[in-house]
C-alpha cells in the first residue's frame, strides 16, 4: 500500500526572497501558506559534469557522505521504471529526537533540453513501518534540477520544503533549514568529483 501525503504541486505563497550569495550558491526564502515553516531554494553552476552529480545523487551506498546530518539511507522498493521507495534517517543534537522520512523519489530526463529533474515528496508504504525512537517527518517539497551549461558545467537549482514534526519551533527550524541547501549543493560537487563516483549512463554523452 502506498499513500502520497502531499503532491508536488505545492505552491510556495511569495515571491523568492534573496538571502545570501555566498561560497558560489545563491540562497533563497519563501514563505508557505498556511505555515510558519519556509521555503528555501539553493542556485548555482558547479564545475562538474551533470552525469556525475546524478550518479552521486542516485548512489544510495554513498548518501550519506554529502547529504548533511544523513546517517541512514536505503531503496527498500522500486515503484517504477525512475521511481524509488527511499527511507532516510537525519541524527540530530540531543535532546532531539532523529528524524526519519519515507520518500516516493522520481526522476525525470529531458533529452531535448539536457536537464534533469529529481523530486522527492513524502508517501505512506507498508515497507517503511514508524520505527521506535525516530519520529517521522514529511517532505512536502524537495526539487532538484540540473541543467548543462557551457563546458562540463552544471546549472543546479533546488528548493526544499519539510516539516520535521515534533517540537521543534518553527525559528529553530526555519534557521537549521536555511543553511541546507548549500551546504548540500558544495557537498554535492565536492563528492561528484571524486574519482570512485560513477556517471549516470545515459546522460553521460551531454
Amino acid at each position: 500500500m502506498i499513500a502520497l501525503l502531499l503532491t508536488a504541486s505545492l505552491a510556495f505563497a511569495s515571491d523568492w526572497e534573496f538571502i545570501s550569495d555566498k561560497d558560489g550558491v545563491q540562497t533563497y526564502k519563501s514563505e508557505v501558506e498556511g505555515s510558519p515553516l519556509l521555503g528555501f531554494r539553493g542556485v548555482a553552476t558547479l564545475d562538474v559534469h551533470i552525469s556525475k552529480l546524478l550518479g552521486l545523487i542516485l548512489d544510495d551506498d554513498k548518501c550519506t557522505d554529502w547529504i548533511d546530518l544523513l546517517t541512514e539511507c536505503s531503496v527498500p522498493r522500486r515503484l517504477a521504471d525512475n521511481v524509488d521507495l527511499t527511507y532516510q534517517r537525519y541524527d540530530l543534537a540531543w535532546p532531539i529526537s532523529d528524524r526519519d522520512y519515507s520518500v516516493r523519489r522520481s526522476v525525470e530526463l529531458d533529452l531535448a533540453k539536457s536537464e534533469v529533474t529529481i523530486l522527492f515528496e513524502s508517501v505512506e508504504h507498508d515497507a517503511i513501518p514508524e520505527y521506535e525512537g525516530n519520529i517521522r517527518a514529511t517532505v512536502m517539497r524537495t526539487r532538484w534540477k540540473m541543467s548543462v551549461v557551457e563546458g562540463d558545467k552544471t546549472h543546479i537549482d533546488s528548493e526544499v520544503f519539510t516539516d520535521p514534526k515534533g517540537a521543534i519551533p518553527a525559528w529553530l527550524v526555519n534557521r537549521v533549514q536555511g543553511g541546507w541547501a548549500r551546504k548540500s549543493i558544495l557537498a554535492l560537487e565536492e563528492g561528484a568529483q571524486k574519482p570512485d563516483v560513477k556517471p549516470y549512463a545515459d546522460i553521460a554523452t551531454w
